[in-house]
């Protein structure tokens, strides 16, 4: 039992942190390379609307994109509470799991905001 209780806060801390690390990693290369002018090589329509500068956006495009905004604002925060609520579910909150879980997330993240930078070098 003790496992699981370290086991799987550890895993959403790992899915977690990956998932918001490699959306950092990505979009703070691709916004330092889209600003100097540089695009990506690339046919994916979705990606080749977000990545160039916003003064291009018409209105409707604005509206959009702020809308993706607000709702990675929410995912975000969901995503960074998720494993502290299982490991609080699991275990006692004072329990050094919850430490344990934070350094995972923390690490994870770090890791994949590399893996998001080298995948926007391999787009461009």
């Amino acid at each position: 039992m003790i496992v699981l209780n370290v086991l799987l806060p550890s895993l959403v801390a790992v899915l977690a942190g990956g998932c918001i690390g490699a959306v950092f990693g990505f979009t703070i290369a691709a916004n330092r390379d889209v600003m100097l002018g540089y695009r990506p090589n690339t046919t994916n329509k979705f990606l080749l609307f977000i990545c160039r500068p916003t003064r291009e956006f018409s209105a409707l495009e604005a509206i959009g994109l702020f809308a993706v905004v607000v709702g990675w604002l929410a995912l975000f925060v969901a995503l960074c509470g998720a494993p502290i609520m299982v490991a609080s579910r699991l275990v006692s909150p004072d329990s050094p799991v919850v430490s344990i879980v934070l350094a995972v997330f923390f690490v994870a993240a770090y890791f994949a905001r590399h893996l998001g930078r080298n995948l926007w070098l391999r787009l461009v």
